[in-house]
C-alpha cells in the first residue's frame, strides 16, 4: 500500500504483490486441503494414546467418527509460504535468493518440529506442506506472474558472442 503513495516504493509494487499473494494462496490451498484429506493428528489417533481410529488418506471415515483437519501442516506452510522471496530475489541477487530458500524451509521446518514434539503433526505432513507451498510459489510466479516480478531498469542487454 505504501508503494501507491511513495515513489521510491513503486518498482517494489509488483514483487510485494507477488509475496502477498503466494502467502495468502499457501494457505488457502493448505486449509483447503485439510477440509478434504479428512486426517486426524497423532495425538488423536488410537495408536498413540487418542481415541479415534486411524483412517488412510481420503479413505472415506466411518459416519461416528469426526472429520479430521490435521493434512497438510498449516502452522508449517507458514514459514514455507516464505519460498516467494526466494523468487523474488532471484532475478536480483542470487546468492540472497539461495540463502532467503534455505531461511524460509528452515522456518517451515523449526513451526513443524515445534509441531511434532506436541503429537499434532507427522513429518509427512510437513514435508508435503513444503511441497505445496513450493508449488504454489513457483505457479504463481511462472503463470500470472510471467517471471518477472521487478520492472526493467535500463540494465544492458548481455548477448552471447557469435
Amino acid at each position: 500500500m505504501c508503494s501507491f503513495a511513495i515513489a521510491a516504493l513503486r518498482p517494489a509494487r509488483r514483487a510485494a504483490g507477488y509475496v502477498a499473494l503466494a502467502v495468502v494462496l499457501v494457505q488457502i490451498v493448505i486449509v483447503t486441503g485439510q477440509r478434504t484429506t479428512n486426517l486426524q493428528c497423532p495425538w488423536s489417533l488410537e495408536p498413540f494414546g487418542g481415541t479415534r481410529p486411524y483412517v488412510r488418506l481420503l479413505e472415506p471415515r466411518h459416519h461416528d467418527v469426526k472429520a479430521g483437519h490435521c493434512f497438510p501442516a498449516r502452522h508449517a506452510a507458514g514459514g514455507y509460504s516464505l519460498f516467494a522471496l526466494y523468487f523474488v530475489l532471484r532475478e536480483r541477487r542470487r546468492r540472497l535468493a539461495r540463502a532467503a530458500l534455505v531461511a524460509a524451509f528452515a522456518v517451515g521446518a523449526g513451526f513443524g518440529y515445534a509441531q511434532w514434539a506436541r503429537g499434532a503433526h507427522f513429518p509427512s505432513h510437513d514435508l508435503f506442506s513444503a511441497y505445496i507451498a513450493w508449488l504454489v510459489a513457483l505457479g504463481l510466479y511462472c503463470g500470472p506472474f510471467r517471471g518477472r516480478l521487478w520492472p526493467a531498469c535500463g540494465a544492458p542487454k548481455f548477448t552471447t558472442p557469435v
